[in-house]
């Protein structure tokens, strides 16, 4: 039995023991051939390997070996230690990578300040856009989600919508920023304020 991971979509090198033939009268008049040899590509599926030998007197033998190739998840049987180790699989092996110990969180950059919109006061819904924060880890690897994104609509009612965006490393550390987006229809028109009244005092001229 010969197996290979999932990953594998092409034929695969197997290696097997050849077996040996031996006459007791005379050994170098042994001859033989075979099918396949140790190294020849495979596929998936079950193979048969015929080895035929026989000597200058007609006598011959030959035996079968039986070589499947099946597919198998080497990591589902949980070969690696699950609180300090990842399971990682090649077509051929399986290998247990050791989780280094990760105290640091992930760091977020440039969060937006909080956003107020005023908009017409027919409108209903808009399209409010800023720009996404970034997020950077010491492991190199570094997933940023949010729960609102930019361009989302927002209705006009005047009610803050809570912004988050998280950031998760590969340990499951986080970090996260927030804002608020709040949209206003805008009802009330402009209010100016005038000056007093001027009132310039006229003088006579003497003549």
């Amino acid at each position: 039995m010969y197996n290979t991971s999932l990953l594998a979509t092409e034929s695969l090198p197997v290696f097997f023991d050849p077996p040996n033939a031996t006459n007791p009268a005379n050994t170098s008049d042994i001859e033989g051939m075979s099918s396949q040899t140790p190294g020849d590509l495979f596929d998936h599926g079950l193979h048969l390997v015929v080895y035929m030998f026989w000597n200058s007197d007609g006598f011959e033998a030959d035996c079968v070996i039986p070589i499947q190739v099946q597919e198998v998840d080497f990591c589902a049987s949980g070969p690696c230690d699950p609180i300090r180790e990842i399971c990682h699989q090649t077509p051929t092996h399986f290998y247990c990578f050791v989780i280094e110990a990760d105290f640091t969180k992930p760091e977020i950059f440039e969060c937006p300040d909080d956003i107020h919109v005023f908009v017409a006061p027919w409108e209903l819904f808009v399209s409010v856009n800023w720009t996404a924060p970034t997020a950077t880890d010491d492991s190199g690897r570094v997933i940023l989600e949010s729960s609102e994104t930019s361009g989302a609509l927002f209705s006009t009612r005047g009610i803050p919508v809570h912004v988050t965006y998280e950031a998760k490393d590969m340990n499951n550390k986080s970090a996260s920023c927030s804002f608020t987006v709040t949209v206003t229809a805008d009802i009330t028109g402009p209010t100016l304020s005038c000056p007093s009244d001027i009132m310039i005092p006229l003088i006579p001229h003497s003549q």
